[in-house]
């Protein structure tokens, strides 16, 4: 025991005592930490906030009619969801006894197709949805719909409707520019009804939002007591949303939190040729391939820093090693035997890489904790790309994940240290006192 602390000792000594290169090995393991630890922050946010916008556009499970899904993208009127009043009675039932204390369900009934949006001179074609603005929990608490949780937030101009509000509509600023559209007008409706025939509907506008801030790529949302009827869709849907709710009534952000729900809904539905389920694994599939590569690439970005920091801190202590040859001979001369010598040199490396990687780490969480308190973040349109993916990058702090990298920074030099502490090991007496 008296040894490892003499041997530290030195160890520390020769850290301080030889500055350039204890501070060159240094600014390589701290930089290199530091940009993992962000970039890995950047990272996660965005898996994390991606995670979040797909479960509130697209649910912890959703049910069509059988077929729907192969032919979604001609949004077809035929192949829907029919006698929705007993089938959301009939999953609230089965979904009832799997929830976990103080969890609700809400289930959204959705109509998406695409009609012409007019303002009685001029139309523009778009993608209109029509659901309820304002839902009921299993447990009967009235919120907002959440697939439009964020809409809210995103008004230029009106309010956002209320329970019990009917004929109204949310427009998209691009479509409200292009019809010189403003709160409190009137807009017409009209597209391919479910017999295949021409069918329109009348809504007053009663709030514009910022550009695609409508979930997926929608320019109306309308209410679907008023529209269904006017379309042929009489307790009918496309699409039947479901989600998972905390005792706030907030959506829960996991992916996983409707499992055990899902089971439930497939045994309530399970003999009926009607409907068909997706879990919300199946629901983000798309999105999948995208995360493995932010980690691919990720593990990519650590692997070459990895090998530049060994190959420059290799470097770095083979050329200390030899600049103090004489103090390595002094040491051997006063009964310091090879290993330990050898030993010398890893204690300095891990010593330098614990400093460095404490102060990355420090670093990184203050720089992180300043980003997520002040909201700022990257900025890319990629909601063009996927409708679930999310406008602006922002970082995300884990903790665990954060000391993981710091420790293994701390540790991996010890790698760069095996060539120059045999080096050193090698050295005999008359060596070093002969140099």
């Amino acid at each position: 025991m008296k040894t490892i602390k003499l041997l530290f000792f030195w160890g520390w000594r020769n850290v301080i005592r030889y500055r350039k290169r204890t501070i060159q090995t240094f600014l390589v393991l701290f930089l290199g930490t530091l940009s993992i630890i962000i970039v890995d922050s950047f990272m996660q946010g965005y898996r994390e906030s991606s995670v979040r916008r797909i479960v509130l556009e697209e649910g912890h499970l959703d049910i069509h009619g059988r077929g729907y899904l192969e032919s979604a993208g001609g949004m077809p009127l035929d192949k829907t969801v029919r006698d929705l009043g007993a089938l959301s009675a009939k999953i609230s039932s089965a979904s009832e006894p799997v929830l976990i204390p103080g969890t609700s369900m809400i289930l959204a009934p959705c109509i998406e197709t695409g009609c012409l949006i007019s303002d009685g001179n001029a139309s523009r074609a778009a993608m209109v949805l029509a659901t309820d603005f304002v839902s009921a929990s299993s447990d009967g608490v009235l919120c907002a719909n959440p697939l439009l949780e964020n809409v809210s937030n995103s008004l230029i101009e009106g309010r956002f409707p209320e329970s019990g509000d009917r004929s109204v509509a949310i427009i998209d600023e691009k479509i409200a520019s292009k019809l010189n559209i403003a709160t409190g007008n009137e807009v017409i409706l009209s597209g391919s009804d479910a017999f295949g025939s021409f069918s329109m509907t009348s809504a007053v506008v009663i709030g514009i939002v910022h550009e695609d801030s409508l979930p997926g790529e929608f320019g109306c949302v309308t209410d679907i007591a008023t529209f269904a009827p006017a379309f042929g869709l009489d307790d009918q849907c496309t699409k039947l949303i479901g989600w998972v709710c905390g005792p706030d009534g907030s959506v829960l952000p996991s992916g996983s939190a409707g499992e055990a729900v899902y089971s439930a809904v497939q045994n309530a539905i399970g003999t009926d040729e009607r409907y068909e389920a997706r879990p919300f694994p199946e629901i983000s599939a798309g999105y999948d391939t995208m995360f493995d590569f932010l980690n691919f690439f990720l593990s990519g970005m650590l692997g070459v820093f990895a090998i530049v920091a060994i190959v420059g801190i290799t470097n770095a202590i083979l050329l200390s090693v030899q600049d103090r040859v004489r103090d390595l001979g002094t040491l051997r001369a006063i009964a310091v035997t090879s290993g330990q010598a050898s030993a010398l040199i890893y204690i300095e490396t891990l010593i330098t890489g614990c400093l460095a990687s404490a102060c990355a780490f420090a670093v990184g969480a203050l720089t992180i904790g300043i980003l997520v308190k002040t909201g700022i973040g990257i900025r890319f349109e990629l909601s063009d790309i996927g409708s679930a993916l999310p406008d602006m990058l922002k970082p995300a702090f884990y903790p665990l994940r954060t000391v993981s990298f710091a420790v293994f920074s701390a540790v991996f030099p010890l790698a760069a240290a095996v060539l120059p502490a045999r080096s050193a090991g090698k050295l005999t007496i008359q060596e070093c006192l002969a140099s």
